[in-house]
């Protein structure tokens, strides 16, 4: 029977741990909106409701391995809520299937975004819509404000390159402590 040295069994399981880490596959979504909200509780839980034109649709690569949200630039007509200037950049998920709202270039909408202390995040599961079906909640939401003139893009603070940088710094520590371990017990021999 082989007996396995503590260092060794150490190490492996050092290496399995900043594997796991490492590969990480990131978030998994899957969406389930239970019914629409009424115009009053969207109205009460968003940070910002707009009405705008959609301009440009940039697909954001979040990781090396996939592209998971889109940047919805918007020329905005109407405010309701918020602080929002004529230009505004919002994000939704790449798919209805994690919730992401399906806008199309050229097109009107209402906008219903929470804000996510860096950018409006807008979603399948909100009160969004064409501005051809928002009759009822422009109703309900009544006079609305002019935009200011100066553009705001919201940018997102966190790469792919911070996430390495991390795992690099993780693998280094490790490596550090092993090395150190190791010539701590041959020394000790």
């Amino acid at each position: 029977m082989l007996k396995a040295k503590p260092f060794a069994v150490w190490m492996m399981s050092a290496l399995i741990l900043f594997i796991g880490l490492a590969g990480n596959p990131g978030h998994t979504y899957a969406c389930t909106c239970v019914g629409k909200l009424d115009a009053a509780a969207a109205r009460d839980q968003s940070d910002v409701i707009f009405t705008g034109k959609v301009v440009s649709i940039k697909k954001e690569q979040l990781s090396m391995k996939a592209i998971k949200q889109l940047d919805v630039r918007f020329d905005i007509d109407q405010v309701w809520k918020g602080k929002v200037a004529s230009e505004l950049t919002v994000k939704t998920n790449l798919s209805s299937d994690s919730c992401g709202f399906s806008f199309a270039e050229g097109k009107s909408y209402i906008v219903y975004g929470v804000s996510t202390g860096t950018d409006i995040q807008v979603g399948l599961c909100s009160r969004t819509a064409s501005l051809d079906e928002a009759d009822e909640d422009i109703a309900l939401l009544g006079g609305a404000a002019i935009p200011a003139k100066t553009a705001i893009a919201a940018e997102r603070k966190d790469s792919p390159v911070w996430k390495l940088a991390v795992y690099a710094a993780a693998a280094a520590a490790v490596l550090a402590i092993a090395l150190w371990v190791y010539r701590r017990r041959k020394g000790a021999r």
